[in-house]
């Protein structure tokens, strides 16, 4: 009989409190993209929430070619590019939950907006297919995996380190979510929409993937 690999050398993605934090976002981000999609089913105009914060932005939308390449970080190729960077540090991190997360998350909530989610909630912006926003999705999927990594790299690096990443990360989603409003190119509630499949998707994937205890062992070790 082969010998059972023993739980200590297990490395979970989300331990403790941070698997329970997990499914309470997911739950809650799965609601509030519900809700808007339920709201904004075949709208073709903003809202009034939609209204206010453009007109906080509107200023900005003189910065053209800033907020384009604003807009760049999520961007199809910086989507490949950041998939690649943070699956190799979930190579260097030894862990093979790390590396399907990594692999695997940003991209699947990008696909879920933009062949299911879009179609399904028909909200148009210039004829365009507007809810939820891609490139939100996409430089959100990458922001929360990297926090994810983040959190499984504890003892690698420390609290302050860890924080300030997890701060530029947001920042990133944020710029991201301003350049497509003040460009025209979503309303607000898109970019919402974009930040919750994001966060619905990863911390789902990341608790299935915790789930299965081949994942949990460590990258290169034996099955059993």
């Amino acid at each position: 009989m082969e010998a059972m690999t023993d739980r200590s050398d297990w490395q979970a993605l989300l331990p403790g409190p941070w698997r329970r934090a997990a499914g309470g976002l997911a739950m809650v981000s799965a609601l509030g993209v519900a809700m808007l999609a339920w709201r904004y089913h075949d709208q073709h105009g903003p809202g009034r929430f939609d209204l206010v914060v453009y007109d906080q932005l509107a200023a900005l939308g003189r910065h053209e070619g800033t907020l384009w390449r604003i807009s760049l970080l999520g961007s199809p190729l910086m989507l490949v590019l950041g998939t690649i960077g943070l699956t190799l540090i979930a190579v260097l991190l030894r862990r093979r939950s790390a590396v399907a997360l990594a692999l695997f998350g940003p991209s699947l909530a990008a696909i879920i907006t933009e062949l299911a989610l879009k179609p399904l909630v028909g909200r148009t912006l210039d004829d365009d297919l507007a809810m939820p926003s891609g490139h939100t999705t996409s430089v959100a999927g990458l922001a929360s995996v990297a926090v994810v990594l983040l959190i499984a790299s504890a003892g690698l690096l420390s609290v302050r380190a860890r924080a300030l990443l997890a701060a530029g990360t947001a920042l990133a989603v944020a710029a991201v979510a301003v350049s497509m409003v003040a460009s025209q190119r979503h309303y607000a509630t898109d970019t919402v929409a974009g930040v919750l499949v994001a966060l619905t998707v990863v911390a789902v994937l990341a608790l299935l993937i915790d789930s299965v205890d081949w994942f949990a062992r460590p990258l290169g070790g034996h099955s059993g």
